[in-house]
């Protein structure tokens, strides 16, 4: 009779140990994604900043300054994150990823833009995708059960989210006001009218 060779067996704690590794990878890609793209929509407002005319354009000015703010605080916060999960060394690889993501991410900012109000489209645009990408940074941080990261991705959701909604507001106001700039007829007062529409349809759900 035959009897079988001793055989490894993996422990639980093993198999925890290898889950929870490729949880953590997972959530570093998340990361490097979202420390690049906000990256680039910090240097895409910055130049932003550098082209408008405060006399015409003093509230929108104002307002990009803030997300300016907040966005450097905020990626400083994630490159502290990656350098924790990382064991506080980048690794060349991992390095040479984060500059990709970050071209790419530069190049799909600078979209083509003529007036304040595309720029502005543009941004709300950019800063939905930066909430989004918090989110799902925040969920997958629970999964891999790093708390502080978790913590981190849903401070930076809650310091976008009023941004997006001050934009909402904002953008009809410009295309009154630049409208209004090149034909006289036009009333800027329809822009407090457009965004108190807008404001409605978001109210507004179907059941």
């Amino acid at each position: 009779m035959l009897f079988p060779g001793p055989t490894m067996k993996i422990s639980n704690n093993s198999l925890r140990e290898q889950y929870m590794k490729k949880l953590e990878d997972i959530l570093g890609n998340y990361l490097y994604a979202q420390l690049a793209f906000e990256e680039s929509l910090y240097k895409e407002v910055e130049d932003q900043l550098s082209l408008l005319d405060e006399s015409k354009f003093a509230d929108v000015k104002k307002l990009l300054h803030l997300v300016q703010d907040v966005l450097e605080t905020q990626f400083s916060r994630l490159n502290d994150s990656i350098e924790r999960i990382s064991k506080g060394a980048l690794q060349d690889t991992d390095a040479k990823h984060l500059d990709d993501l970050r071209l790419l991410n530069g190049l799909n900012i600078k979209i083509r833009r003529k007036t304040v109000s595309e720029m502005l489209r543009n941004d709300y645009t950019a800063l939905n995708l930066a909430a989004m990408g918090n989110i799902l940074l925040h969920t997958a941080a629970l999964a891999a059960e790093a708390k502080e990261v978790a913590d981190v991705a849903l401070e930076h959701l809650t310091n976008l989210t009023p941004f997006i909604s001050q934009m909402n507001e904002l953008v009809p106001k410009v295309v009154a006001r630049e409208l209004s700039q090149d034909f006289p007829k036009v009333r800027r007062a329809v822009g407090a009218v457009a965004a108190r529409n807008a404001r409605r349809a978001w109210k507004t759900q179907k059941k």
